[in-house]
């Protein structure tokens, strides 16, 4: 677990219970009391304070919403070796995805512009990051350890910029009243998609972000001049804002 989701788990839980801001705000700090503990302090490598305010004792499950973690990491992981179980790994982005999505719509809730356009530009995200450790993982690394890291680094960039992709079309459908308003939102994300995506390759061929490549047989290529990505970005902005 890292330490935004540990927030996150207790806030939602405090929203189950007794959904006022204020209390949602200071579980979510009381959530993150062990990891906090950890990062301001001078060493951040010694885990001896956090190690005792994650451990599983009378005091720490008695503090509310400090204990949400601390037993779901006593389940996690294993009792032996301290590594995480198997099949946490895989669950661990399901845990994420889903814990964000209901975030999302607990404090934006009647503000579905908002929730769509952040769950479509998450989508944009996976889908450059995922495009750009393959292209090194298959082009630029010869290191055996890293390829390995890239190659399981963009797989699962890719299941997440597939699973964004379905919760951005449902959020389409459920949260925006008009197909007016779906296309400006459409339009928004395939423009930063274009920009995104072929920056994020660019970026991995150590080029610039905009960098028009002689060779390739896209047909986009022909019109990916600078100037036509950053005026669409605008555009889409403009009439999403304005008209």
């Amino acid at each position: 677990m890292t330490t935004p989701q540990h927030g996150i788990q207790a806030a939602l839980i405090q929203y189950v219970i007794y959904p006022k801001w204020y209390l949602i705000i200071a579980a979510a700090l009381l959530g993150m009391r062990p990891d906090l503990t950890r990062l301001f302090q001078k060493n951040r490598s010694d885990w001896a304070g956090y190690n005792k305010l994650h451990a599983l004792t009378f005091l720490n499950l008695s503090i509310p919403y400090s204990n949400i973690h601390i037993l779901l990491d006593s389940f996690m992981h294993d009792k032996k070796t301290g590594e995480w179980k198997a099949w946490v790994k895989y669950a661990e982005g399901v845990f994420w995805v889903v814990e964000w999505f209901l975030m999302l719509k607990i404090f934006y809730k009647g503000k579905g512009m908002l929730i769509v356009i952040t769950v479509g530009l998450l989508f944009v995200t996976c889908a450059a990051l995922a495009e750009s450790y393959e292209y090194r993982e298959r082009y630029v690394v010869t290191d055996i350890l890293q390829d390995r890291y890239l190659t399981k680094s963009w797989h699962w960039f890719q299941l997440f910029e597939r699973v964004f992709a379905i919760l951005f079309g449902y959020c389409l459908s459920s949260y925006l009243i008009s197909i007016g308003e779906a296309v400006k939102v459409v339009f928004l994300i395939a423009s930063v998609f274009w920009t995104a995506y072929d920056g994020a390759i660019n970026i991995a061929r150590n080029k610039n972000i905009f960098f028009i490549s002689g060779q390739s047989t896209s047909t986009f290529d022909v019109f990916a001049h600078p100037w036509l990505k950053i005026g669409l970005l605008i555009t889409s902005l403009i009439i999403l804002l304005f008209l």
